[in-house]
């Protein structure tokens, strides 16, 4: 048009050429929005900062079949962004026009390359202009298996570098290289990356450049390091702090140096923008860096086992708008909650199932993110030992008893009076972003979660649930109580503490998560509700009692939208506020509260604040995303740690509260972490494992380790206050990493003293995108600490009913003494036995750990006489018994299920009066524990339970004295 103009602009008084022009217009117009693109990518948008602006969305052009471009766009090296589709509708859902759950096409990689659809943000490698081409997968030459895209500079970018060591952990061993051993300048360089060990104190750096730079050298400031320094390099004839390799083979430019690190901890190498030039366009470098942790403190043999893909092809789901169907291998799995299932040592996970593995399509009904929920049984003796995939059959799949389940969304759809939330279908009900923990019978308490419409659309919407369901494991059965819903509405995201008298603490946390009537944080619910198990059970009475309602509800307890509120039952209440405070919570602000369980108290007064209750090391959303582990203190005292949060040093921070002197600590961990895990170990301490740093890009380390990286394990210990980071190996014995497991990842603690891991989404990843993997982690103390002790047998002395407990059920009242035989190993001498409560764990939290070290009263060369705590330090329920040896070695757990005790106190004696004794002993079928029932003439009674050595009819006294027993003597025989 404007050549027609320029031509004849006369043309513009001519009629006939006006209608020429308009005609010219519409056929342009029909042309361009006729190109093909798939519905995938259609609408798309550029979304992330520019040089001058934050994050923001620039619609891109459709110039070509299959083909977008976007032109001008001005960024900084090391920026993020992404591609996002943009809804084209009056009607938006509450997410809004952004579609960033069903409409992301991620970047697999940096400047240029492949698109991962539904994965998350790329980075721009330099600053520059840059003009945008994408090809999407239809495209004939470029468009690669999910869409590639290209950055062409406008110009000249800036140079970058990277910068590496030898690892992202190094383990300093004090030594030293003498002169006559330096190596050459080749040999040198040639090692220097090839261990995470440090023995001379200097760590190698490497530098190298995209292209062939000048002016960069140490002397003019180029590189900063923060808490080091550059130090010479150990070679012969080299005097220089640098050391200048040339251009390589691929085309970098490549430096290496010397780092000498001046404390242990965190180490930053900084590239400074500026400090070096580009040979040809002399355009001044972008700034970036790289981080290791310094430590003495490393611990090496941990493991990784098999990582197994889980597919469900039970085909219990339906799709009722029969647009989804599995992949070939059935449907994946995303774990999301895991429970451990004492009666078998199983677990049972619960999550979603979707079409696609990764990357996850989205789009209408597509199925490629979350398309219907999924309880499921694992067998960690079984399903984690072996490599390929793990297949949910029939037998292992769990049947959720919702009160809108998604296998019979069909039958719903069908129906002439369908379930709708805002006059929309109903997909199904969910367990995901419920709470859950194990009662002291042993059911497993799911209370709140999800319900959908719009499931796998642009447009769906996430209602919270106000029931229960509890799941039978005896019989392998859910339950729903739907007759008695929860007081305080709908829930998402809340908590289930189970409190000292069984009963189970509900936070009201989210009412919803996105609907028509609230958004995020506007759904905050904070009131509190309490759940009687027993009540229910009877169905005679509401089991539900309202501790906080809505006019006193406290905002302080609020979750955060990645992380649960925290209760922890105190193991020695404490009087604050006016009344006795028997339990301890934390919402996303960081800051203790500590409740009454006293009806008679005020609402108004229930919670208390101490003065020091806000957590040091905050940051703007308080402690969101970080994990929480209750502890319980040799002196019985009360402690919890925080570790990791929202952003800067919160990130790699470790914080311990002591709430008897309402004091922080704070040790920094080193490594950055968003929403990890924490287990409480056998030994006592805590493995904090997974999560995020935000400021690490996975892309660039997908394979190798990262600055900061989470996927290194770490365990603290409480008593020493001493923090080890880990260094597992594969199978084959080589460094090995995890995957990215980041939101949404879990962790349980197993029989074995290893530990599960799964699930949790990485920057190829996003929520209903999860890893659809699961694997057990060793850790080290399972490597050379010589043989495990063994479990040999248990009794106990039972003074409510003056009988005797046989071992084979396993059930021991509060209070008691446990008189344990153990062979193969030494134990230690403090923590050589423990109460571990099974896991209940998701979102970083788990619902129901409980650490309760064993009183060691008497230690025979194989005995030991232990006593288990009175309440509230243990709490009624199911828990693993571990012996530990004195190497640091756990025995293999053996469950254990800790009742009330009606006395409130010991529950066995420790010690006999002086006396003459009555003796009746009963001996086991096939030898092993003899139980001697020891009667005073002076009517006291006293139990004990006497060791039998191993083929003879000798029993030994807890006193040390022998009694011979006839060889006559049969199973079951009184004498």
């Amino acid at each position: 048009l404007f050549f027609f103009f320029a031509v004849e602009p006369t043309l513009l008084d001519n009629f006939s050429s006006m209608c020429m022009i308009l005609l010219l217009l519409v056929l342009i117009v029909g042309c361009a929005s006729g190109f093909k693109v798939e519905a995938w990518y259609k609408n798309l948008q550029y979304y992330g900062p520019t040089r001058t602006t934050g994050w923001s969305e620039h619609p891109m052009t459709l110039i070509a079949d299959f083909t977008f471009q976007l032109k001008g766009l001005d960024v900084v090296g090391g920026q993020e962004f992404l591609f996002v589709q943009k809804l084209q509708d009056a009607n938006l859902p509450p997410l809004g026009a952004l579609n960033y759950k069903q409409g992301k096409v991620g970047v697999a990689e940096n400047g240029g390359g492949g698109l991962y659809p539904g994965g998350g943000n790329g980075r721009f490698l330099s600053s520059g202009i840059y003009t945008i081409v994408l090809y999407t997968p239809n495209h004939p030459e470029k468009g690669g298996e999910y869409g590639t895209y290209e950055l062409i500079a406008d110009g000249a970018s800036a140079p970058y570098a990277w910068i590496r060591t030898q690892s992202a952990i190094i383990q300093r061993l004090p030594s030293s290289l003498p002169a006559s051993q330096m190596p050459s300048v080749d040999v040198w360089v040639a090692n220097a990356l090839q261990t995470n060990i440090s023995i001379s104190g200097d760590v190698p750096v490497t530098i190298a450049f995209n292209e062939e730079v000048v002016n960069f050298s140490l002397a003019g400031n180029g590189l900063r390091i923060e808490n080091g320094v550059v130090s010479p390099i150990p070679v012969v004839n080299a005097s220089t702090l640098v050391l200048d390799m040339g251009v390589q083979a691929d085309g970098t430019h490549m430096f290496v140096c010397n780092v000498r690190p001046t404390q242990t901890g965190t180490i930053k190498i900084s590239l400074v923008a500026g400090g070096a030039k580009s040979k040809v366009s002399k355009r001044s470098c972008d700034s970036s860096w790289f981080s290791f942790l310094y430590s003495e403190r490393i611990n090496r043999g941990g493991a990784w086992g098999p990582l197994r893909t889980v597919v469900d092809q039970t085909n219990t789901f339906s799709d009722a708008t029969g647009k989804v169907v599995p992949g070939s291998d059935g449907w994946y799995v995303s774990p999301i909650h895991a429970v451990m299932m004492q009666h078998t040592g199983h677990l049972i996970l619960s999550g979603w199932i979707r079409r696609d593995n990764m990357p996850c399509f989205g789009g209408e009904g597509a199925g490629g993110r979350r398309i219907a929920s999924i309880t499921f049984i694992v067998d960690p003796d079984k399903d984690l030992t072996e490599d390929g995939m793990f297949v949910i059959n029939s037998a292992k799949r769990v049947f959720e008893d919702a009160e809108y389940p998604f296998e019979q969304q069909g039958e719903r759809f069908a129906s002439n009076d369908p379930a709708k939330e805002e006059g929309l279908l109903v997909d199904g009900d969910s367990i995901y972003c419920g709470g859950h923990t194990t009662l002291e019978d042993g059911r497993i308490f799911y209370v709140g979660g999800a319900r959908y419409t719009k499931m796998s659309t642009p447009y769906e919407r996430e209602y919270g649930l106000d029931y229960v369901r509890m799941y039978n494991q005896e019989t392998g059965v859910m339950k729903q109580y739907l007759s008695h819903r929860l007081p305080l509405g709908t829930s998402w995201y809340p908590t289930a503490g189970r409190l000292p008298d069984g009963r189970v603490m509900v936070t009201g946390a989210y009412s919803s998560y996105a609907t028509n009537e609230c958004l995020g944080n506007a759904c905050l619910n904070p009131q509190i509700n309490i759940f009687d198990p027993k009540k229910a059970d009877a169905g005679e009475e509401d089991p539900w009692y309202v501790y906080l309602d809505a006019a006193h509800g406290d905002h302080a307890i609020d979750p955060g939208l990645r992380e649960y509120t925290r209760i922890f039952p105190l193991p020695t209440p404490i009087q604050a506020g006016g009344y006795l405070r028997e339990i301890l919570l934390l919402g996303k602000e960081g800051a203790v509260l500590l409740g009454t369980l006293d009806e008679s108290c005020p609402m108004s007064q229930r919670l208390y604040k101490p003065a020091n209750a806000l957590r040091p090391s905050v940051c703007e959303d308080g402690s969101d995303q970080s994990t929480f582990a209750p502890l319980i203190t040799p002196q019985h005292d009360g402690e919890l740690i925080i570790v990791g949060g929202c952003t800067g040093d919160t990130l790699q921070t470790l914080s311990i509260y002591n709430i008897h002197r309402d004091e922080w600590e704070s040790i920094s961990t080193g490594i950055n972490r968003h929403v990890p895990a924490s287990v409480l170990l056998p030994d006592g301490r805590v493995l904090i494992i997974n999560g995020v740093n935000p400021d690490m890009d996975q892309i660039a380390f997908w394979t190798t380790p990262g600055p900061m990286d989470p996927r290194f394990p770490q365990i603290f210990d409480p008593e020493t206050r001493e923090l080890y980071t880990e260094l597992p190996h594969a199978k084959d014995g080589s460094d090995a990493m995890d995957v990215f497991r980041g939101y949404h990842n879990n962790a349980a603690l197993l029989g074995d003293g290893s530990v599960y891991v799964g699930g949790g989404f990485s920057q190829l990843g996003d929520v209903g995108c999860e890893n659809s993997n699961i694997r057990r982690y060793q850790p080290s103390y399972l490597f050379n600490n010589g043989p495990r002790p063994a479990l040999d047998g248990i009794a106990v002395v039972n003074m409510d009913d003056g009988s005797l407990k046989l071992t084979n059920t396993y059930e021991f009242l509060a209070g008691s003494e446990l008189y344990i035989s153990f062979s193969g190993a030494h134990l230690h001498p403090i923590k050589g036995a423990s109460l571990l409560a099974v896991q209940a764990l998701t979102h970083s939290y788990g619902q129901n750990q409980r650490y309760v070290r064993l009183e060691m009263i008497e230690v025979g060369t194989n005995t030991v006489t232990v006593r288990i705590p009175d309440e509230p330090v243990v709490l009624a329920g199911y828990y693993w018994l571990f012996l530990l040896s004195d190497k640091g070695m756990p025995s293999r757990g053996q469950i254990l299920k800790i009742m009330h005790n009606p006395h409130g106190g010991s529950g066995s004696s420790s010690s006999s009066p002086k006396g003459e004794y009555c003796v009746s002993i009963r001996t086991l079928a096939g030898g092993g524990v003899g139980l001697v029932l020891i009667t005073t003439v002076l009517g006291l009674v006293v139990y004990y339970c006497l060791w039998r050595k191993r083929r003879r009819r000798t029993y030994t006294m807890p006193g040390g004295d022998n009694l011979l027993i006839s060889d006559t003597l049969e199973a079951n025989d009184v004498m």
